[in-house]
């Protein structure tokens, strides 16, 4: 077949081939994707295509996206780029747990890869479901990385439901004082975790904080201060 085609099938081409036989779940059919590549003569798959086939693999399967990583990946010379441990840490994280997360912190580091904020928060986000995110935090800011809105408002989340909410407000501080930003959800988040622990008027601190730093109320904010008042009344 190869030989009929006119001109050789670029990278695009195989990345959507990729995709749709992951979305088929048609796994091994993925991997063959390599020897398909091999036969149209083209050079050594480029990172990028290995990392499209590697994020359908964490999806399915870690146990053979860990095998793919070592064998097509690390077994080749290529030592990975920030896409590729944030594909893995997202599968450890979610299947093998927080563990092999950590692990994988370690490789990056003994490979000589600088481990980003992206690799950071989906940490971050796995030990926030497990109530042990200020861990993670702590080496996050020690790193001089910052969490993002996403993991912040995770965070924040956790501490609130937990009652912790001068741990989050430190939290949120930090974050600001290490020129990390913050949206109305993450405030809204802290207003809520406010009315729960029945300090309202904390609450409406809140909003005055807010249009300070720019940041407007919006109809969340107000209907979750007005439900703490009639329900402290």
């Amino acid at each position: 077949m190869p030989k009929r085609i006119g001109s050789l099938p670029d990278e695009d081409i195989f990345i959507t081939i990729v995709r749709g036989l992951g979305r088929a779940r048609m796994i091994r059919e993925v991997v063959r994707v390599l020897d398909m590549i091999a036969k149209f003569g083209k050079a050594a798959p480029s990172l990028k295509l290995l990392n499209s086939i590697l994020d359908v693999l964490v999806k399915e399967d870690i146990g053979i996206a860990r095998e793919f990583y070592r064998k097509k990946i690390m077994g080749t010379g290529l030592k990975g780029d920030d896409y590729t441990y944030g594909i893995l840490m997202k599968g450890f994280c979610l299947m093998m747990g927080i563990g092999d997360g950590f692990k994988l912190l370690q490789v990056m580091k003994n490979h000589g890869v600088d481990v980003n904020v992206v690799v950071y928060n989906t940490l971050i986000h796995a030990l926030c479901k497990n109530g042990k995110a200020l861990v993670m935090l702590e080496k996050c800011f020690g790193n001089g990385f910052v969490p993002d809105v996403v993991a912040l408002t995770k965070l924040m989340e956790i501490l609130c439901k937990e009652g912790r909410i001068s741990e989050a407000v430190e939290v949120m501080e930090r974050v600001e004082a290490k020129g990390g930003t913050h949206d109305v959800v993450v405030y809204n988040t802290l207003a809520k975790g406010f009315v729960k622990a029945g300090n309202v008027r904390g609450g409406c601190g809140l909003i005055r904080q807010m249009e300070v730093k720019g940041c407007l109320p919006n109809t969340e904010t107000y209907n979750a201060l007005i439900l703490g008042f009639c329900f402290g009344s």
